[in-house]
């Protein structure tokens, strides 16, 4: 990939690529850092933490029911 992800044809390389459980593990891991990086700058009870801890949960709990 040389040019940066700017659409739905850029995530639909990505899948072809990696497979769709790999970019969903990559999504999980994003929303991991980032609840990680809202925790240490507006604590852990904020909004944008507990709304990437929650989301990154829920990609991980769908990566589980996902064959392919």
């Amino acid at each position: 990939m040389n040019k940066p992800i700017t659409n739905k044809d850029d995530l639909e390389i990505l899948i072809d690529e990696l497979g769709l459980k790999a970019v969903l593990a990559l999504i999980a891991a994003i929303c991991q850092e980032k609840a990680e990086r809202a925790k240490v700058v507006q604590g852990y009870y904020s909004d944008p933490c507990r709304q990437f801890m929650q989301a990154g949960a829920r990609i991980r709990a769908t990566l589980q029911r996902i064959e392919c």
